[in-house]
């Protein structure tokens, strides 16, 4: 069922009550007690997805992964714990995987050096 996750994950965006009862209920039996990740969280099945209508070879299918939802919303956490405590680390020049900078970003920022 490619996309069956979506309702939920936009529930977790929208709900911030979901993200909390994860975080001081959900979370911390299984992690903090154990201190490793339960392997069903780990678990994905890849699906073939058709990139057309009517797929006829191998190569119209796309592969996606389906992961669970929970460990989906504790990588989340996990990275949004990281980046709060290296923030002020980071090179202030860092474009990939920061929120709201892109490639535009990063060309104006060197066109403004250059020139």
């Amino acid at each position: 069922m490619p996309g069956g996750n979506r309702g939920v994950e936009g529930t977790l965006r929208a709900g911030g009550w979901f993200i909390c009862i994860l975080r001081n209920i959900i979370l911390p039996a299984p992690l903090l007690q154990t201190q490793h990740v339960p392997t069903i969280w780990e678990d994905a099945v890849v699906v073939p997805v058709p990139k057309s209508n009517c797929p006829k070879t191998v190569g119209d299918f796309r592969p996606v992964a389906l992961t669970s939802v929970l460990m989906k919303t504790f990588e989340k956490l996990v990275r949004s714990e990281t980046l709060r405590q290296t923030e002020h680390t980071l090179d202030p020049v860092q474009f990939a995987y920061t929120p709201h900078r892109g490639v535009k970003d990063a060309t104006l920022t060197l066109l403004n050096v250059v020139f």
